[in-house]
């Protein structure tokens, strides 16, 4: 940090390459786990899309039904990859989220 000890853009930007260097095994780990389905829609997720359901996004991201969204979201939610607020899907680790839009 410099001496006046204000947090730059660029610090943040480090700081999250080393996170994501520090726990990329765990972050492959779960990936590879998913299945191809949960993989695309993860994906997804992490474009930060505001319409998941909505027919432009399924065709964008080549997702299936509504129905194969939701359950792939549950089993995310169940396994708190996934959060839901309102009608809003995030990412419970943020750095998860850069992860899986930068390698899937």
């Amino acid at each position: 940090m410099n001496d006046e000890k204000i947090i730059t853009v660029e610090h943040v930007n480090q700081a999250i390459e080393r996170v994501l260097k520090l726990k990329s095994d765990y972050y492959w780990e779960l990936t590879n786990k998913q299945t191809s389905y949960r993989k695309k829609l993860l994906y997804t997720l992490s474009q930060s899309v505001t319409e998941l359901f909505s027919s432009q996004t399924t065709k964008n991201y080549d997702l299936g039904a509504a129905s194969s969204t939701q359950k792939a979201l549950d089993v995310f939610i169940d396994d708190g990859i996934i959060e839901q607020n309102q009608n809003k899907y995030e990412f419970s680790d943020p750095i998860y989220k850069v992860f899986v839009s930068r390698f899937l």
